[in-house]
């Protein structure tokens, strides 16, 4: 059935394809005889500016019309653009040749012959030397004339034309030729000036660490304590308070802790009774049953780290509590630590 649905699809598919495709072929016909007319009209008043892009773009829509490219052709001469005439007399002929169109083989040749000695010649030499350069490209009028036809004479509108060389490492060479039809010029192209590497910049010096001034004193700040050293410098130093960071850690843990275990147990307690009342001796179960079950590892699991975090919260707060905030407040400040103060006392700040 799905084979048939698909064959069914595809012929409906092809069919309308041989319906829309005459109306698609029809417009461009339209459309080109429309060009076709004005272009013609805009020559009789000798304006081939405005009637050239015109047939170049009937062309593009009937690209088999030889009599178009005929008459392109014949607007390019007209303009005084002799190579591109040139150039669509012997697309016509070729096209007329296979058409088996004699007589207008026989015309596009005739103007093809008569046109080539009035042309107008570039030839563009690149030197060995520089054949091999990385990234060389070289363009005439912004269209890239690659390898084969680098050495060969090359037919070209009169005007000014530009002629640049682009390699890597080096600025763009560029020359204007101004050609006249008949002319032939040979440009021997060269390799711009080369680019100045760029700078190596020294490594980024280390940051400089910020000046860290002492902080204004407050009137409940501790009062520091002065001594007179062994070697009669004075010193002064300051116990600072216990720090509360640690207690509080300690006593979050512990609330934390303890609630996800009582929390867990109640839990797995009610899951408990579940499992009484819906499950049997042969340990057949509802599904109720089953979902308590299910549940009692997990809450096992939750309930026993909550125990543990909490725990480890309460021993770490009774260790804050008994034990003493620092050395320091011994009373004496360590002989490793401070020489030649071996004998300083230090008063606790707090």
């Amino acid at each position: 059935m799905h084979r048939r649905l698909r064959l069914s699809f595809a012929v409906t598919a092809f069919a309308s394809l041989l319906v829309l495709a005459p109306p698609a072929f029809a417009q461009n016909d339209a459309a080109a005889e429309v060009l076709y007319e004005a272009a013609t009209a805009a020559m009789d008043r000798g304006d081939y500016t405005a009637a050239c892009p015109k047939l170049e773009k009937v062309v593009r829509l009937v690209p088999d019309g030889i009599g178009a490219k005929l008459t392109l052709a014949e607007c390019y001469e007209g303009a005084g653009r002799l190579a591109s005439a040139w150039a669509v007399y012997g697309t016509a002929r070729v096209a007329a040749a296979k058409a088996g169109q004699a007589d207008r083989e026989k015309k596009a040749a005739a103007k093809e012959r008569a046109l080539a000695g009035r042309l107008a010649q570039v030839t563009l030499v690149v030197p060995a030397a520089l054949r091999e350069a990385d990234g060389l490209q070289v363009q005439r009028d912004g269209v890239s004339v690659g390898r084969p036809l680098w050495g060969v004479p090359v037919p070209v509108d009169q005007g000014q034309h530009r002629v640049t060389v682009d390699a890597a490492g080096h600025e763009r060479w560029e020359r204007l030729l101004p050609m006249k039809d008949g002319n032939s010029v040979t440009l021997t192209v060269e390799l711009g000036e080369s680019l100045a590497p760029p700078p190596v910049l020294p490594p980024p010096a280390p940051p400089m660490a910020p000046a860290i001034e002492a902080p204004a004193r407050g009137p409940d700040a501790p009062t520091p304590v002065h001594e007179q050293g062994s070697a009669g410098e004075a010193l002064s130093l300051e116990v600072p308070s216990r720090s509360f960071v640690l207690p509080g850690l300690a006593l979050g843990a512990a609330i934390v802790g303890l609630g996800v275990a009582g929390v867990s147990t109640g839990l797995l307690l009610g899951d408990k009774s579940t499992i009484a009342n819906e499950c049997d001796a042969a340990k057949r179960c509802s599904p109720e049953g089953l979902d308590a079950v299910n549940e009692v590892p997990t809450l096992s699991a939750v309930g026993t780290a909550g125990f543990v975090v909490g725990a480890v919260g309460v021993a770490g707060l009774i260790t804050w509590l008994v034990w003493p905030s620092s050395a320091g407040e011994s009373g004496l400040v360590s002989p490793a630590l401070a020489p030649g103060y071996a004998g300083l006392r230090v008063e606790r700040a707090f």
